[in-house]
């Protein structure tokens, strides 16, 4: 092959490598989004609520300062894959808590027997490094990006602890969409990301529930629903789909009700919903075996993708599409190969 060659082909492997690091699944954004929070010094990660649709991240809750919320958006942005960042946090100024002082020494030990009680980490082996007058370094490796925010996050709960710090080497960055449950299925105990998955695929059913302005953010199986809605019952239909998911241990309804203005829509015929929205899934990816009919502006999906997030970007694809209602979403997943 001659030097020319070479470059040429060093440069498509490139570009095809960066295009393909640059297209991060919404799950996979989330998480990284929840452990940068999670691990920057000043930034209170628990009461911020985060939600990714095609790459845009939503963040809502409060933090204690502008600083602080800039901070928090800065950092996201700096994520693979984060097209923009719609920042509604807002500035609550608290009164300093008391915390408890607890040696370095008693922090270190409770930490590594939470993590090895912790059953989502059965699959990897995260360590603590080292604390230090409260700052918890972790180090070691976990099995997904899930696992070590799982990890840091019960770190952090620890009293005592200021703050935590990851050098956690993560086996598998792939990350498919949306991981399958790793809790016990018999205590109806799931992964948070499969209870995200599956709230808003509800949501994406509903007519009643203007699903694009619902976000959904999931932490233990606690379901957290923000952003706006046109009336009560909207955000009654929205809480009651999110509660019907097996495995939601709780709803934090936080919706907002805003009166839509009245609008004299045009109600576009079947035919050319069912046009645009094959269209637009034409342009995503693993999405050749999806079938679409509508009939009076309800979207129905059938065929197979390869992964559950595969599955909710159908969904968003197909909501997404001027006209449609609702979207009833009867894809399988099935991996390639399969």
């Amino acid at each position: 092959m001659s030097n020319k060659a070479a470059g040429i082909a060093i440069l498509v492997t490139a570009l095809g490598a960066g295009t393909a690091h640059a297209d991060r699944p919404d799950a996979w954004i989330t998480t990284k989004a929840k452990l940068s929070l999670a691990t920057t010094p000043g930034v209170p990660a628990s009461k911020i609520r985060v939600d990714t649709t095609d790459g845009v991240v939503t963040l809502y809750g409060t933090v204690d300062s502008s600083a602080d919320r800039l901070k928090a958006e800065r950092e996201l942005r700096k994520i693979e894959g984060v097209k923009s960042v719609r920042n509604q946090l807002k500035v609550v100024p608290h009164v300093d808590e008391s915390r408890v002082p607890r040696a370095d020494r008693e922090i270190e030990s409770i930490a590594r027997n939470t993590l090895r009680a912790d059953p989502r980490l059965a699959a990897s082996s995260v360590e603590v490094r080292s604390v230090s007058d409260g700052v918890v370094t972790l180090g070691g490796s976990a099995a997904t990006p899930q696992e070590e925010l799982a990890a840091v996050r019960e770190v952090a709960r620890i009293e005592g602890v200021r703050q935590v710090a990851s050098n956690i080497k993560v086996l598998d960055e792939r990350f498919e969409n949306v991981p399958k449950p790793v809790m016990n299925r018999a205590d109806k105990r799931y992964s948070d990301a499969w209870l995200n998955t599956e709230v808003k695929l509800r949501l994406f059913g509903d007519a009643d529930v203007p699903a694009l302005d619902v976000h959904v953010d999931t932490n233990d199986g606690v379901v957290s629903l923000f952003g706006t809605v046109p009336s009560e019952d909207a955000k009654v239909a929205a809480e009651a789909e999110a509660r019907s998911v097996d495995g939601v241990a709780r709803v934090d309804n936080e919706l907002g009700v805003v009166a839509a203005p009245r609008q004299r829509l045009t109600k576009r015929k079947d035919e050319l919903i069912e046009k645009t929205v094959r269209q637009a899934m034409s342009g995503e990816r693993d999405m050749n075996d999806v079938d679409v009919q509508v009939y009076d502006g309800v979207v129905r999906l059938t065929g197979s993708v390869p992964t559950h997030g595969d599955k909710l970007e159908a969904a968003v694809v197909s909501r997404k599409t001027r006209g449609v209602r609702a979207v009833t979403n009867n894809l399988e997943v099935k991996a390639k190969g399969d």
